[in-house]
């Protein structure tokens, strides 16, 4: 396995029958990547992914990061729908494609079962690589976020953040203010990808709402552009909840999208 549970998020997992792994094998640098990166892609790809990954062009760097976060992704599935089907499938099985506005969707699994249609969501930052992935029915989306405290900084915090979401940060405790800004930045672009429309028309148009630093716990709403979205059909009033945390210089966000009003 290249990948292990993250305990970051182990109440949360435990709570919603949700996986999420972090890559614990990250040893290919790129100048001996071609042979290492090829074996794995073979084990891991399905026969639509191999042909993305044959024609997948850019840096080293970046064709590497491609294929080990969906590697992630892969063994994250394969979690979930262990536990829904008692039979792991193999990473091959599963194909995971980019839509139209390059967000995972699992394509085609040899599980023929429409209750355990699946979503997953992939971050990476530094040489991190995450996944979240959930197969419970009824679920729209998951999305999963991570990026260094250190880079959201008051810059990026005044581009990134609406007035009222500042006025959010200034009233945590001292000790807490350190890290909240990168874990309300993550919030948002989970929120976005569990959503299905990443931020697409900016980082104000996901609103965090209220902030439980206790719990751990962001709550976020869509703004007016994006309820727009055709395929979302958001409620007026709707909200989500997103769960964070920080490890080691390394803020987090995993956030679930279910298809009623009820905060999860």
């Amino acid at each position: 396995m290249l990948s292990a549970p993250w305990t970051l998020f182990n109440s949360f997992v435990i709570q919603q029958l949700v996986s999420v792994r972090r890559l614990i094998r990250n040893d290919w640098s790129d100048s001996e990547q071609d042979g290492n990166l090829n074996g794995l892609a073979e084990q891991y790809l399905g026969r639509g992914e191999q042909e993305t990954w044959e024609r997948l062009r850019g840096t080293a760097s970046r064709r590497r990061e491609w294929l080990l976060g969906r590697a992630v992704a892969k063994e994250t599935l394969c979690d979930v729908l262990a536990g829904c089907t008692g039979h792991p499938p193999s990473p091959a099985e599963i194909e995971i494609v980019a839509d139209q506005r390059g967000c995972p969707r699992v394509k085609a699994l040899l599980v023929d079962d429409p209750q355990t249609a699946s979503v997953v969501s992939i971050s990476h930052v530094g040489g991190v690589f995450v996944a979240a992935a959930c197969a419970t029915p009824g679920l729209r989306g998951i999305g999963i976020d991570i990026e260094q405290v250190t880079r959201v900084n008051e810059d990026v915090m005044r581009f990134a953040f609406s007035a009222s979401e500042l006025q959010l940060l200034q009233g945590l405790p001292a000790g807490a203010q350190a890290n909240w800004p990168a874990r309300l930045w993550c919030a948002k672009e989970a929120a976005g990808k569990a959503l299905g429309v990443g931020l697409f028309s900016g980082l104000r148009d996901i609103h965090v709402s209220s902030v439980n630093a206790t719990a751990n716990i962001v709550e976020v709403e869509a703004r007016e552009r994006t309820k727009e979205e055709p395929r979302l059909r958001l409620g007026p009033a709707e909200s989500m909840v997103v769960h964070t945390s920080d490890d080691g210089g390394l803020a987090a966000a995993v956030c679930l999208w279910n298809t009623d009003a009820e905060k999860t």
